[in-house]
């Protein structure tokens, strides 16, 4: 297949709505777009691969890709868009992997930014970073910032990228967009010759190294501003980060230039909405002022969050206020805020407060890892204490839990798995408090279902008992582990739990339980 055809098949499954296109020795063309699809027939060779390769990189680029193997750039289709490529070596052979980008910028509307971080457009020098975690908009929300500017200011924007995600038409700024491996060799090649550029504002796609980090202070001292992206989770971090990219003997004087060179610092969230409609932005947010320089310059990093939370006038917010916010406008789950706050007990009491827009979430294995002294109740899953359950099948206590296995007795709807640990003395009784917390994975069922019904029986004594939740929950079985955090009721809160009952699909051979708490 030749480069016009493999690109033909591209466009058909742009054409389909896949997300990706692979290219990969001895498959045909294949499709993403929640699942793998075929688009063409034809197993690829590796000549045709290469072939492709060598006909959309520039001389500098696949030079880079022969010498580190791995290369991300971007190659335009003409008027059919642009598309991300990232090519790498897979066990001797040459892959590809296509993604459309697109050209639509978007506004602070659209992706829900705090009003708050309009000012840095009116900012003239300094570094603002934008951090988070892969895949959480961080370069979204800096071309928001840079559109921002090229609407409203007079000025030179300058921008060094790997790959370009964004093209930028110039209406009142002028844009010169620069790709790593096709306009430049390096950032810090590039960042070294921006003063001379006459440079108003630069964008650095992603710091990565000391040398790219001290350009980007440099700059910002000599008045230009300037925006860039780090793989860090929180302001505090991210201030840690910039410092440990210097040497010992150098941090001092480092912590100094950041003081005066950092003007802010927002990390950010993507978060699925409550109603999985689209995702929406929890960010934390620092404008450095007076307070915060001295905190940098005295290596007192960790007290920064406070002045996040006393500095509200001036724009600030702390991610915790952020999720928390967001939660009460029903925009996520109750949940999924304490799965992204830093789990303070502060927080847990202040979210208890949010009314739930559903009864439970689920999320990955151990992604609700709260500290111990959270829980006023832990099960206790180790095989000495097994013996205090009990159960509609057979319990085996595993490194991860407990299994339950069914045993075919069942005659109602549900299985049973219950904690008799206070009963037997073991405990002492608890009062329910905030949330309840169960991970699980399903490995064996009668019957396959999209879900299997799940409920939690709480009893005070034996002639008073209740569900946690209105009506049954969802469990799923993928092959993974999922956490279901469940908000207790405001109408239970402060009862008291003698025992409580795990209740589950009938259809259920087989299913792990870990992680089970109240907190």
């Amino acid at each position: 297949m030749k480069r016009t055809g493999i690109l033909n098949v591209v466009k058909r499954g742009v054409h389909q709505g896949v997300q990706s296109v692979f290219f990969f020795e001895g498959f045909p063309p294949l499709g993403s777009n929640g699942g793998i699809t075929r688009l063409s027939r034809e197993p690829l060779t590796n000549s045709e691969i290469l072939e492709l390769l060598q006909g959309t990189t520039t001389e500098m680029q696949f030079e880079r890709f022969t010498r580190d193997s791995e290369l991300d750039y971007t190659y335009e289709m003409g008027s059919f868009g642009r598309f991300r490529m990232c090519a790498f070596i897979r066990r001797g052979s040459i892959g590809i992997v296509v993604r459309p980008v697109s050209d639509a910028l978007p506004s602070f509307e659209e992706l829900g930014l705090p009003d708050s971080l309009k000012e840095f457009a009116q900012y003239h020098s300094g570094l603002i970073l934008v951090t988070g975690p892969s895949a959480s908009g961080k370069s979204t929300t800096v071309a928001a910032l840079l559109e921002l500017i090229n609407r409203e200011r007079l000025c030179h924007i300058v921008t060094v990228e790997e790959p370009i995600e964004f093209v930028f038409t110039s209406k009142r700024s002028i844009f010169s967009q620069r790709e790593i491996g096709r306009d430049t060799k390096s950032f810090s090649g590039a960042l070294k010759r921006i003063v001379r550029e006459d440079a108003d504002v630069v964008f650095v796609g992603e710091i990565r190294e000391r040398e790219s980090m001290k350009a980007a202070l440099e700059i910002a001292e000599t008045g230009a501003l300037v925006f860039s992206t780090l793989h860090t989770l929180n302001v505090a971090q991210t201030i840690n980060r910039i410092i440990d990219f210097f040497p010992d003997h150098e941090k001092n004087t480092a912590r100094t230039q950041v003081a005066n060179a950092l003007r802010a610092v927002v990390s950010q969230r993507l978060l699925m909405r409550a109603d999985a409609a689209c995702c929406v932005c929890a960010c934390e947010v620092m404008k450095v002022n007076p307070a915060i320089k001295s905190l940098i310059r005295e290596d007192k990093i960790h007290q920064i969050v406070t002045i996040l939370d006393t500095a509200k006038s001036e724009g600030m917010t702390s991610l915790d206020e952020s999720l928390r916010m967001l939660s009460k406008q029903g925009a996520i789950d109750v949940a999924q805020a304490i799965v992204h706050s830093s789990r303070s007990s502060k927080f847990i009491e202040d979210i208890a407060e949010v009314k739930p827009t559903k009864d439970g979430i689920s999320t990955t294995k151990g992604i609700m890892a709260l500290e111990k002294d959270l829980a006023v109740y832990q099960a206790d899953l180790s095989v000495t204490n097994l013996s205090s359950f009990d159960a509609s099948g057979r319990l085996f206590s595993t490194p991860v839990g407990f299994l339950f296995r069914d045993t075919g007795a069942l005659k109602g709807p549900y299985h049973f798995a219950a904690d008799y640990t206070i009963l037997n003395g073991k405990k002492e009784p608890f009062r329910l408090k905030s949330f309840l917390n169960i991970s699980y994975k399903i490995l064996e069922t009668k019957i396959e279902k999209p879900s299997y019904a799940f409920k939690v029986r709480v009893f005070e004594d034996s002639k008073n008992d209740y569900e946690l939740t209105e009506k049954p929950l969802d469990l799923i079985k993928d092959g993974n582990w999922h956490t279901i955090t469940i908000q207790i009721p405001q109408m239970y809160t402060n009862r008291t739990v003698k025992f409580y009952m795990l209740q589950f699909d009938g259809d259920i051979k087989e299913i792990s339980f870990d992680n089970i708490f109240f907190l």
